[in-house]
Order: C-alpha cells, then structure tokens, then sequence
C-alpha cells in the first residue's frame, strides 16, 4: 500500500508538470527573411521549440533580439513603437539635389528615427509656397532663403532654427560682354520674384545707384538656361551651386556677379517652422533640429556617399556624378563653411545686420518683430 501510494504520487506529479504552461519562442533560420505568414500560429506548431532560457531570435527589422513568448511573435510591440514615432514634414526650397544633402543623410542613417521622428522630405515644385505652407500647418518644418528674415519683419510668425548656408548661393550671369551691376542698364535681367526681392540682389543694385524696376528689363524666368546660352537676355539670376557648371561643360562663355562680394553677405539655407508649432512641440522641433545638424556633419564628411544615395534615391533632376560633385564643392568650400562656424549655427548679431539692410532698403520701418524670431535649441535641449 506504502508503494502504490509513492507511485500514485509520482504519477501526480509527472501530469502536473507537462501540464504547466512554458514559455516557448521559435526560431527562425539563420539569415532567413521570411514572410509575414511565418508567424502564423498554424505554421509555427510545426518549427522545433526551446525554451525561453536557452533561445531568442534575431528580430529582421531590429538590431537587437526579440524573445517570442508562447506562440505569439512580438510584432505587436514593434507596431506599437511605430505608433510613437511622430510624422512630420519638411518641405524643401528647390529640388532634390546636394543642396539638401543633411536632410537625405539624416533620413537614411537613422537620426530622424533616434528621435522618435517619421519625417518626409518634399521636393520643390511651383505649387509649393514654403512659408505660407508651414504657417497654414500644411507642413511643420521649411527651408527657405535670407527672405524668410524678411517677412519675419513684415510680421509672419515664423521662427528660425538653423542656418546651413552662411552666404547666399544666389548669384547674377552676365553675357561676357558685360562686367559690373550697371552694366545691366537699361538690358534684360531675367530673374523670378524671390530673388528679386533678395537683399542680396537689392543691395549690390543700390550700390551702382540702380533701382531694378526702373533701370532694368525685368523678364519673367523661364528656368530656360537655353534662354541665356541663345543671348535672349543679358542676364540671369541662377544658383552658383547649378547652372554655372552647365556653362562650364557646354564651354559657353560668361561672367558672374556675386552678390557677397559688394558688401552685404546673407544667410541661405534656413530651417525653420511657425511660432505656433514650435511653442506647442518645443521637444519635437528640438529633436528635429538636432537630427538635421548631425545629418548635415554626416553629408559634409560623406560626400560621395550621399552623391551616390542622391543619385539612387532622389534624382529627380537626372543630374550626373560630376554634376553633384561639382555642387558639392562649391557648398563645402564656400557656403557650409564648416572649418569656422558651427553646423547649423544661428548668429543673432548676423541676424540684426542682416535686419537693419531690409530697413535701409526701405523694404521694412523697423526691427519691432525681430524678437522671438531665434528658436532657442539648446535652452530646450539642455531640460
């Protein structure tokens, strides 16, 4: 009797301990990218088992692992960071090229996604208006040129985050005959309405005692070079970073005003987003901006990494490698100016400079709205 009831006992005990609940994970084949499907629990009855203990599987969309617990696959809680990520836009100044290199680099290596961040890049296009997009709250975040300074003056609640472009990249062509800003007197100067209103463009004008509207043939821009290369016009408002590399290869001959080299050198290239958005979201503007300065010390370093991402990815001009190249240089060498400034930095006696230029120009009375125009990312960095 003392026996049976021992083998009872044991018998007991056996039932008892297949019936607890384990955890269990399955695993996936070393470098294997299977389907979804692979986690459907019909399919995985039939995977060998270990336990929680001895085994966890490399997560394909992580870099870390993943445990499995019971049959259900952690996708649930993958989703759920998903969800956490915040989506916000930023909509470019032109179109997809190296000027925008930062932004293309801290999307692809990740810096927006450390963040929290689910940021979409959008390329220029007529339809786009940048700053009256970001004030609307059609996108949160633009790039837009010294202007953007401009109608911070005029009254437009816009807040300024960083600056990449310590000088403007906008420059004048001339046909070769012609040498100086007067020389364009009484000749056609083909040129769209915001760099018309660029103070950099004003001020070199001003400077031979010439008012544009009055002294020149203003005609409305094609985006046409051809129009320049068949004398058309006498002049052109174009991009160092661009069209001066396809006179250069066409070996057609032509001269260049810079507009920094007649005294007034402004900022290009600034990131920014509207007084509203930015009280509201100061840790996400924060974030954001961060992530675009570290994108942009990865672009400067990289350079032909993100040519060859541009040329894969967003190149939707159909520019070639030496194009980019060329672009490239140009921002680095005389734009960026990274050996001097900080990436990304905001200089607030530059700002009031540039400021007191729109007031002699007469484009503005006063500097009554330039307070607040400065986003202070480091103060919110720093709680």
């Amino acid at each position: 009797m003392k026996y049976l009831s021992i083998t009872l006992l044991i018998i007991l005990w056996s039932l008892l301990s297949f019936a607890a609940p384990q955890q269990i994970i399955y695993p996936m084949p070393a470098g294997s990218k299977a389907p979804r499907d692979l986690y459907n629990h019909q399919l995985l009855k039939s995977i060998p088992y270990k336990t929680q203990k001895d085994l966890t599987i490399p997560n394909p969309l992580l870099s870390d692992t993943v445990p499995l617990q019971g049959t259900k696959f952690c996708l649930n809680e993958l989703k759920k960071k998903d969800k956490k990520r915040i989506k916000v836009s930023l909509q470019f100044q032109w179109k997809n090229q190296f000027e925008f290199a930062g932004f293309y680099a801290a999307k692809e290596k990740g810096y927006y996604k450390e963040k929290g961040l689910d940021v979409e890049l959008i390329e220029y296009n007529s339809n786009n208006k940048p700053i009256e997009d970001v004030l609307s709250g059609k996108t949160e975040f633009g790039l837009w040129s010294d202007t953007l300074i401009l109608e911070r003056l005029r009254g437009k609640p816009v807040v300024m985050l960083a600056n990449y472009f310590k000088r403007s990249c906008l420059v004048i062509l001339i046909q070769p005959e012609n040498r100086i800003p007067s020389d364009l007197k009484g000749k056609k100067l083909m040129i769209n309405e915001k760099d018309l209103y660029s103070g950099n463009i004003q001020s070199m004008f001003k400077r031979y005692g010439m008012d544009l509207y009055k002294d020149t043939q203003l005609v409305p821009h094609s985006f046409n070079l051809q129009d320049f290369i068949n004398h058309k016009v006498d002049g052109i408002s174009a991009y160092l970073i661009n069209e001066p590399f396809i006179l250069n290869q066409a070996k057609i001959p032509y001269n260049v005003l810079y507009p920094n080299s007649y005294g007034t050198t402004l900022y290009d290239l600034n990131l920014f987003t509207s007084e509203t958005y930015a009280n509201a979201n100061k840790r996400v503007v924060t974030d954001f901006t961060e992530a675009c300065n570290k994108g942009w010390k990865y672009a400067l370093d990289h350079t032909e990494e993100i040519i060859n991402l541009i040329l894969k990815q967003y190149n939707t001009q159909q520019k070639t490698f030496e194009a980019l190249a060329y672009e490239a240089r140009k921002i680095i060498q005389q734009l960026v100016l990274a050996n001097v400034f900080p990436v990304g930095s905001i200089d607030k006696v530059r700002i009031r400079h540039i400021s007191e230029q729109f007031v002699k120009m007469k484009k503005v009375d006063s500097l009554k709205n330039l307070d607040g125009f400065i986003f202070n990312v480091k103060a919110t960095a720093e709680k």
